[in-house]
């Protein structure tokens, strides 16, 4: 019998293709997953549908969204309503972020564009970034990680990108990047990494899972060349010179 495997994050996780490694954890491996990732999402996104949906599941990867993003939830009347019901209630008008390209992730995620309200909003917390950084997001971020690895002592917490901790998921993704002198990517790279780093990874996850190395190792800036193959060629890497 399979185990039942969630996993939570942004698009580390959530882009859903064949050679994801999250795929490949359900197709090669003995996990029966469930991804509620979504890409371009905040830590909050994670948060929400893990708070809810956690206890489904015997295991959990979770990987955390840099600080720089956020969700716009429908307003809600919590008058007379416990805090219980009020998160019940919640629902996503929105996700943005300090990178380009958040609104079409925020249309993909609702169905529908930002209207101008939302966009105001929104424009107000990027302007409190700017004046600010994410100083005033540092609590929240932290009470929410905190939750999560309260709620599951047994979590399989790694972050996405390095401003927290040096060992992140971006550091496979800078492997190919640094080699070929490019950010940018082609639709062929699968939660930002090559075909043969997402099978490194599932089996790196599998390990992990099971109890036999701990992921975060694999991600150290010194040593995670020793874990990941780079490509042979830019059109094996997936990158846009």
């Amino acid at each position: 019998m399979k185990t039942s495997l969630g996993l939570y994050g942004d698009s580390f996780v959530g882009t859903r293709n064949l050679s994801s490694w999250t795929n490949v954890l359900h197709t090669k491996y003995n996990y029966d997953v469930t991804n509620y990732g979504f890409p371009g999402s905040g830590l909050d996104y994670s948060y929400y549908h893990f708070i809810k949906t956690q206890h489904n599941h015997e295991q959990v990867i979770f990987v955390a969204a840099n600080i720089y993003r956020n969700s716009v939830f429908k307003y809600l009347d919590t008058m007379n309503s416990t805090v219980e019901d009020c998160i019940d209630q919640l629902s996503f008008d929105g996700i943005y972020g300090s990178y380009e390209g958040y609104e079409k992730m925020s249309g993909i995620l609702t169905g529908q564009p930002l209207d101008s309200k939302i966009k105001k909003y929104i424009s107000n917390k990027l302007e409190e970034w700017a004046a600010y950084g994410f100083s005033n997001e540092l609590l929240k971020y932290n009470a929410m990680i905190s939750h999560i690895k309260l709620l599951r002592p047994d979590i399989h917490f790694v972050y996405a990108f390095n401003v927290f901790d040096p060992r992140a998921f971006w550091n496979i993704s800078q492997l190919d990047m640094k080699k070929y002198h490019t950010q940018r990517e082609s639709n062929l790279r699968a939660n930002h990494m090559t075909l043969i780093q997402n099978l490194e990874v599932a089996h790196n996850m599998d390990c992990w899972l099971s109890g036999k190395m701990d992921f975060n190792d694999t991600l150290l800036p010194d040593c995670v060349m020793n874990y990941y193959s780079t490509a042979s060629s830019v059109e094996e890497s997936g990158l846009i010179l």
